[in-house]
């Protein structure tokens, strides 16, 4: 028996892979210097995969000579919003994890990396932590249910849908934008906006919007308020097949309904 044709998810593997055939040429050219100085400073690192991650977040482990090398031949070559993602989510996961080696790690390859001149964590009364790079605040959104830096993207559209559908009551716009990665790749994300402030559960942080735009530079496909956004998924189940047929998540294919229209 043929299996039924997912016109969505047939748009979002083209999209997925044009992306990443657009940035592997980069990611490979980066990845390979490194490895390459890597090896000929006789440094460890247990695959291909991880080597990047693992350099970012460990810089300090390094003697100073690598740490000037990195900062003067990886780090230009990458993308500067996804390397600031990378970092505060890798921050963030670590004080919500209440990890001391990676938060400590974190802070010192922030200011080694020139993202902020201070970085400082903020405890509330309530005990509620709050990264301050500079004078940029990152409240910890949860310490529950978190998704470390690679599992984001898969869980960004179902924790912002869960939240709308939570909080009802509440005047919040749900927006689905286009990220890009520490290499360039572009990436579907989905956040919320509630009055000035900007709340993003997969990558666990509340700032006002004026920061998020600084940071993230978010190319916004849609934005409406989440009530909206729900009367428009029941509308769309109830009369387009594709729709309802197609396994992504909802907020997903309303965002690529828009982009196809512009």
């Amino acid at each position: 028996m043929q299996e039924k044709k997912d016109k969505y998810k047939e748009i979002y593997n083209s999209f997925e892979s044009n992306e990443k055939e657009k940035a592997k040429i980069k990611k490979d050219y980066i990845n390979n210097l490194l490895k390459e100085e890597m090896l000929q400073r006789n440094l460890p690192f247990e695959n291909d995969i991880n080597m990047m991650a693992y350099i970012l977040i460990n810089i300090f482990s390094f003697d100073l000579s690598f740490r000037n090398w990195v900062k003067e031949n990886i780090i230009p070559r990458l993308n500067i919003n996804g390397l600031k993602d990378f970092m505060i989510s890798s921050l963030s996961y670590g004080i919500a994890q209440n990890n001391t080696n990676i938060i400590t790690n974190c802070i010192n390859a922030i200011k080694w990396f020139e993202i902020g001149k201070t970085v400082i964590i903020e405890t509330s009364f309530e005990g509620r932590k709050t990264i301050i790079i500079d004078s940029n605040r990152f409240k910890v959104y949860n310490y529950n249910n978190i998704f470390n830096v690679y599992e984001q993207k898969n869980h960004c559209h179902k924790e912002a849908m869960s939240l709308i559908k939570k909080t009802s009551f509440r005047q919040i716009d749900c927006i689905v934008a286009l990220l890009k990665d520490i290499y360039g790749n572009t990436y579907y994300h989905t956040f919320l906006k509630e009055g000035t402030y900007i709340i993003d559960p997969a990558k666990n942080i509340v700032t006002d919007y004026d920061t998020y735009l600084k940071y993230y530079n978010p190319n916004i496909l849609i934005q409406e308020e989440g009530t909206k956004i729900l009367d428009e998924i029941k509308k769309q189940n109830e009369n387009n097949k594709d729709f309802k047929d197609s396994q992504l998540d909802d907020i997903l294919k309303l965002a690529m309904d828009s982009q196809i229209k512009h």
